[in-house]
């Protein structure tokens, strides 16, 4: 079964014909990589990555799923996890997070600027760069 991680997890690499850990420090198996789970052994998990076997803690490698679930989890936990964790408990509907925004006032001469914490960007066709200026006392007429 493919399993894909939502977050990098440390992981030990393991021999592949004896499953005994190598010598070296763990790799780290990076957000989004695509996994294939091998088995279990005690409290850890192993995993193939990149052709490569390697084992990791069941509770890490668990935390980083996108569904939270290994193969084989008994379908009663999976039926006690709320459909989405991130819904408000209660019948009231929580309000949709505001998204920034970022609002560009145009300069002339196709040069527009947008005031951010810390300075200016500054966008000019299709490039755009950061002006520091903290006081935010650029008129936007000369440079600072």
């Amino acid at each position: 079964m493919k399993l894909t991680l939502n977050k990098s997890i440390e992981a030990k690499q393991l021999n592949k014909r004896t499953l005994a850990p190598l010598t070296g420090s763990e790799a780290t198996i990076p957000y989004g990589a695509i996994l294939e789970h091998v088995g279990s052994d005690r409290d850890f998990e192993h995993f193939s990555y990149m052709g490569e076997i390697y084992r990791s803690k069941r509770d890490v490698l668990v935390s980083a799923l996108e569904d939270g679930f290994l193969p084989g989890d008994e379908p009663a936990a999976r039926a006690a996890m709320p459909a989405n964790p991130a819904a408000p408990s209660d019948a009231v509907a929580a309000e949709p997070a505001a998204k920034p925004a970022v609002e560009f006032q145009a300069l002339g001469g196709g040069i527009s600027r947008a005031k951010v914490p810390g300075g200016w960007l500054v966008r000019c066709g299709a490039s755009i760069t950061f002006l520091p200026d903290a006081a935010h006392q650029w008129d936007g007429a000369s440079l600072p």
